[in-house]
């Protein structure tokens, strides 16, 4: 069985489960007409808009007193409601911590461990390769999407960190 035949199926299933007086003529002939279209988008879109005014006229057939003979298809049609992005989409929505290294030590994977003044101890997660004259330094851990970026106050570059411990 393909999607198609799948689908007129469904879609018959459905008319004559929610309709007590089960689909029209007019509907099972507009129905054929879709199955033959041989594009599928084309096949999917005329599914579609069978489907949409099937259950337009559900709606009407439940509610007589609330539907207009007059009203129009353009008027039935959902509106669609789009708002406004937020400002801040996208932005960074960063928390830094400010801190100081007393120490750092070099791991057997060339990654770097740095011990700070609260006992803290936050590891190296990229694999740049860095140098420190000196470990005594003090920092911005800075979190955003990807994780914690340490940023040394004195220079201009960033490490990505981990804490350890």
């Amino acid at each position: 069985m393909t999607r198609s035949q799948i689908a007129v199926f469904v879609f018959l299933a459905t008319l004559s489960t929610s309709s007590g007086a089960g689909p029209t003529a007019d509907t099972i002939e507009e129905l054929k007409a879709c199955a033959r279209i041989t594009e599928q988008e084309a096949r999917f879109a005329c599914y579609d808009e069978l489907g949409k005014r099937v259950l337009r006229q559900e709606t009407a057939e439940s509610n007589p007193a609330q539907e207009s003979p007059l009203q129009t298809e353009a008027q039935t049609a959902t509106t669609t409601v789009v708002e406004p992005l937020p400002d801040d989409l996208g932005s960074k929505n960063e928390i830094q911590y400010a801190a100081s290294v007393t120490s750092c030590k070099q791991g057997l994977h060339g990654d770097w461990f740095f011990f700070f003044e609260n006992g803290q101890v936050w590891k190296q997660v990229n694999n740049r390769n860095i140098r420190f004259k000196e470990c005594e330094f003090d920092v911005t851990i800075t979190k955003d999407r990807f994780g914690y970026k340490m940023r040394i106050d004195a220079e201009d570059r960033t490490i990505r960190v981990k804490r350890n411990r």
